[in-house]
């Protein structure tokens, strides 16, 4: 019963996790229309300012839901040659990656990938 439980927990986490990084590619994917005149560059800018703000509002961390415990999430963006991305690319490939510790303290890891184009 005790294995069942800790598989239960960690699939909790993982799905927390998922959620987080799909909160914070949607909120990407909401700025580019905002942005798409000057795509992708005010896209990368704003991009930068949620990786310094550590992205916080979009953390595990509602009532409702499992608390990730040291939960952080990084965004990068590159191009189509695997390089950072600049302001001339387009499209554009994001990588969401939210990393937290699991109740026995171990690293765990859940990434989501996308393109994005100015359209």
């Amino acid at each position: 019963l005790a294995s069942f439980y800790v598989s239960i927990d960690l699939q909790e986490q993982r799905m927390e996790a998922a959620l987080s990084c799909r909160t914070v590619m949607d909120a990407i994917r909401e700025k580019r229309v905002q942005y798409e005149d000057e795509f992708p560059g005010d896209l990368l800018g704003w991009v930068e300012s949620g990786n310094d703000a550590e992205w916080a509002e979009f953390l595990a961390d509602n009532g409702d839901h499992v608390e990730l415990d040291e939960q952080s999430i990084e965004v990068a963006c590159f191009n189509t040659n695997g390089d950072a991305a600049g302001a001339a690319d387009n499209p554009i490939m994001i990588h969401v990656t939210t990393t937290w510790r699991d109740r026995k303290g171990r690293e765990m890891s859940a990434s989501l990938m996308s393109i994005l184009t100015d359209q």
